[in-house]
């Protein structure tokens, strides 16, 4: 089983310049990952890429401003594996900032969080 989950450093409330970190938890249980497992993170309205911080095993890419997509290899032994990253509230943010991510690969890894939101 492969779960993933998601949270964010500070809850909230933040404004427009402030800097979220968002850390993505995935834990392995039972055995090995058959496969590539992918972690695609669209960020929402509000939110501008900045950097991964801490890679741990995974291996990230962005893809504009709005999409970090990080991959954590195949036959990864039982465990948990975090990667954070930040992102800047920009101007266009309203009520509350969020994003989602969605896990992929042949060990159909779940969510316990997918999503944050956090208020602005």
């Amino acid at each position: 089983a492969v779960t993933v989950n998601k949270t964010s450093t500070p809850a909230g409330p933040v404004a427009v310049g402030d800097t979220i970190t968002y850390t993505l938890t995935t834990v392995v249980s039972n055995s090995q990952t058959t496969g590539v497992t992918t972690l695609t993170d669209t960020l929402g309205t509000g939110l501008t890429f900045g950097a991964v911080t801490n890679a741990g095993i995974y291996t990230c890419s962005s893809s504009g401003a709005n999409n970090v997509t990080c991959t954590l290899p195949a036959n990864t032994a039982p465990g948990s594996y975090a990667v954070s990253y930040t992102a800047t509230v920009n101007a266009s943010a309203t009520g509350s900032v969020g994003n989602t991510v969605v896990p992929t690969g042949p060990d159909n890894p779940g969510c316990g969080t997918c999503t944050t939101n956090t208020p602005v």
